[in-house]
């Protein structure tokens, strides 16, 4: 009640979701609170090293507010993953996949400790069966949680590729946690990620101009045919965000624009920065060298990510439409899906024919011509309604609707 009365005292202008919040906190400690939720905002417009200040003295402020801590944890990896020190990428996750160990003995059913260890079997150890174990093993008997479906929503995306589950998911998310643009933000990536190009640019029309200053949609604007746009974008996140995935974005746009030494210069700087311990993620490089059509060394990053690349979050992407539509047609990046041991796409995907011919030998009609894969499809898939063990109504029209996709 305290945090409650400072709020209204201060008149400052909060979301139902935050006064929820408020009212049935996770803490008791109102400085903690409202602290975390200053860092939560300023995480959303990707100001890192601001936000883990607030995050920190939050969960100084009060240690058992676990999800001041696992959102502190978000401000160690998720610069890291766009481009950093390689060292510090694996020490991060390996110190994290520790502490979140040691947390969960202390708090198994803390659902924010749960989105984490969702993250580092997803992202860190590649493991798609105990991501999704972990998901459900939670969501099934607990009220959903914003920024666990955040992660199921990008394991749907890139993983399964259920993608209207996985933007049903998204939009469920976003309506659990209104006040947080991070859904809005995501959600403008993925479509773009999966050809909805269009639905991408109204997605970021729709997000205030002042809580996107830092994020680089450069790769929408090149997808929309939009080059000016796109580079307008990525030269003005640039200098105040120097990710590699931006610098490999930039290198892309001046191959469209047909300045291929720039984009070599571009290329060459971040070879340089990984010589010297920086991580590039390996899956946005392949793909600069790709629009280049050096697809030699797009393999050879590929190949360094699959045995390197645990904690990086672009081989976990390899199956963008950008990506399948680069690389599809060549079997050693078949090879290399398999190694990561990618599920079969989704029948209703728009690259399901070209994986089904490229990466199981099958023909038009279904059949098997030959196949050298690992990862055999499943022959048939029956279905059943999910039951409802939550309380309240609040996960009818997900159930239902989470049914009727999957048939």
């Amino acid at each position: 009640q305290v945090a409650v009365a400072v709020v209204e005292e201060l008149k400052l202008q909060i979301s139902a979701t935050q006064r929820s919040g408020l009212q049935e906190p996770e803490t008791k400690n109102a400085e903690a609170f409202l602290a975390y939720q200053k860092g939560r905002e300023l995480l959303s417009s990707r100001k890192f090293a601001e936000a883990a200040v607030e995050l920190r003295r939050a969960y100084q402020l009060d240690p058992d507010y676990t999800r001041a801590w696992t959102t502190l944890a978000q401000t160690e990896w998720n610069p890291l993953i766009n481009g950093g020190n390689t060292n510090r990428l694996q020490d991060v996750w390996k110190r994290l996949s520790l502490e979140a160990d040691r947390f969960r003995s202390l708090r198994p059913d803390d659902p924010s400790l749960t989105a984490l260890r969702f993250w580092i079997a997803f992202v860190y150890e590649r493991d798609w069966a105990k991501a999704r174990q972990i998901f459900w093993g939670f969501q099934g008997s607990h009220k959903p949680d914003p920024y666990l479906l955040q992660g199921i929503f990008f394991y749907y995306c890139f993983v399964e590729g259920h993608l209207d589950i996985a933007f049903m998911i998204n939009e469920q998310a976003r309506a659990l946690a209104d006040d947080d643009v991070i859904f809005q933000i995501d959600g403008a990536h993925m479509l773009a990620f999966f050809g909805r190009t269009r639905d991408a640019v109204q997605a970021i029309q729709a997000i205030p101009p002042e809580r996107i200053q830092l994020e680089d949609f450069s790769h929408v604007y090149l997808d929309a045919g939009d080059l000016e746009a796109a580079k307008e974008n990525v030269t003005r996140v640039l200098p105040q965000r120097p990710t590699a995935w931006a610098q490999c974005n930039l290198a892309i746009i001046h191959s469209r624009l047909g300045e291929t030494n720039q984009a070599r210069q571009v290329l060459q700087d971040l070879e340089r920065q990984a010589a010297s311990g920086m991580h590039i993620p390996y899956g946005f490089i392949a793909g600069s060298y790709g629009a280049l059509g050096d697809f030699d060394t797009a393999q050879r990053w590929l190949r360094k990510g699959l045995s390197e690349g645990h904690g990086d979050w672009s081989m976990g992407r390899l199956r963008s439409a950008y990506n399948l539509k680069l690389f599809g047609k060549f079997p050693w990046y078949w090879e290399i899906i398999d190694e990561m041991k990618f599920p079969p796409l989704q029948m209703d995907h728009p690259y399901f024919a070209l994986e089904q011919e490229m990466r199981y030998k099958r023909g038009a009609g279904g059949e098997l011509i030959s196949t050298t894969s690992t990862n055999e499809p499943p022959k048939t898939l029956a279905v059943l309604p999910f039951e409802k063990i939550g309380a309240g109504s609040v996960d009818d029209d997900f159930n239902e609707g989470l049914t009727i996709d999957l048939i």
